[in-house]
């Protein structure tokens, strides 16, 4: 059987969701008619653009932010008001994320980066760099994830912005973790946490206590695992912080899985998925890819407990999930537990195929 490989907890930050709190003007303009008929300079309609946008983004509004959003970005290239128009395909990179359409958000995401720039725009492409870095971790493009994250590090740090440099040194750590470089893991986990040590940030704390739990888990040395998210816990436990909380039980299980207590482990990724469900628009990123994982991860364990239906039921939640999403480390985890779940069952037709899959999937990683 292949060993588990725990997945991320990157901090996805979008551009544009916590911008603007769309409709505290009444007077404000809400459609396209309304900034069409606007008076004045075209630049300043495509900035209307930019903010209805943001609004209709942040009520999770999704189609109607994306059609505002195609609008302005037509005006804006008509202009050649470039700042905007790297605005507004972010604006529709966050859009596709909250979609979980991570295929078209990277598109989008890329476009931007040809446009925000200069002196001015250094802080907006800092933080496009640091999500489509997101985006390649997730499709498990690690080389690629590596070349974006360092890009906009070097931008974020020449600037001494601590908010964005934070998100890097946490992200950066989550990579070198998944590429087996557990010294450089551990020290960038820990440059994130001095940051958010000098700022009092609590929560931030967690949570580099809970992916420093990650990392020993991977080393072998659940100590330390558990020392460091026993400290994350004591500090959520008590908040309403639903991200955080299922982060702290995603640990707890893979400790538990890797003493080989499948039963605990499943209860903690089942008290994960119950925040799941809790995590409304304060998690910055696409719900798919902690679901796909969660799935993944039960079905596992119930393979390994000889509880053959709910490993199926679990694993195929996970699969459907992960192929629409691009996740193939996490469709390389599954379509091989999946083969040896059929081969038990005596269905060599789909324990082939699905073995078939799990080599693909390896051949692409292996590629990257």
């Amino acid at each position: 059987m292949r060993k588990f490989i725990s997945r991320y907890k990157i901090i996805f930050f979008l551009l544009f969701l916590s911008a603007i709190l769309f409709g505290q003007d009444q007077n404000y303009p809400k459609t396209i008619k309304d900034i069409e008929t606007h008076k004045g300079q075209d630049t300043a309609k495509v900035n209307l653009y930019i903010r209805v946008a943001t609004g209709y983004l942040n009520n999770q509004n999704l189609d109607s932010a994306f059609l505002i959003a195609a609008n302005g970005l037509f005006l804006a290239k008509k202009l050649e008001y470039n700042i905007a128009v790297g605005e507004l395909y972010a604006i529709q990179g966050d859009i596709k994320v909250m979609q979980n359409e991570l295929f078209q958000a990277l598109d989008h995401y890329l476009s931007s980066v040809n446009f925000i720039g200069g002196n001015n725009g250094k802080r907006k492409l800092a933080s496009v760099l640091l999500v489509i870095g997101n985006i390649y971790v997730a499709q498990a493009n690690y080389p690629k994830a590596l070349e974006y994250y360092q890009r906009g590090q070097a931008i974020a740090d020449s600037l001494n912005v601590t908010s964005i440099m934070v998100h890097f040194y946490n992200n950066l750590g989550e990579l070198y973790g998944n590429l087996g470089q557990f010294e450089e893991s551990i020290e960038s986990y820990n440059h994130a946490l001095d940051i958010y040590t000098n700022n009092n940030n609590s929560d931030g704390q967690a949570s580099i206590h809970t992916n420093l739990s990650n990392v020993y888990i991977k080393m072998g040395d659940t100590k330390q695992a558990r020392e460091n998210v026993e400290r994350a816990f004591h500090i959520y436990e008590n908040s309403s912080n639903n991200e955080g909380l299922l982060n702290t039980y995603n640990s707890m299980a893979a400790i538990e899985r890797k003493e080989g207590n499948y039963n605990k482990a499943i209860s903690y990724y089942e008290k994960g998925l119950k925040h799941l469900g809790k995590i409304g628009i304060e998690y910055k990123g696409p719900k798919s890819i902690y679901e796909a994982d969660l799935y993944s991860n039960i079905g596992f364990c119930n393979l390994k407990i000889k509880n053959y239906g709910q490993a199926e039921e679990n694993l195929l939640k996970g699969y459907k999930i992960a192929l629409k999403t691009g996740q193939l480390g996490t469709l390389q985890n599954i379509t091989h537990f999946l083969s040896e779940l059929y081969e038990i069952k005596g269905d060599l037709t789909k324990a082939f195929n699905y073995y078939r899959e799990y080599n693909e999937y390896s051949d692409s990683l292996s590629q990257k």
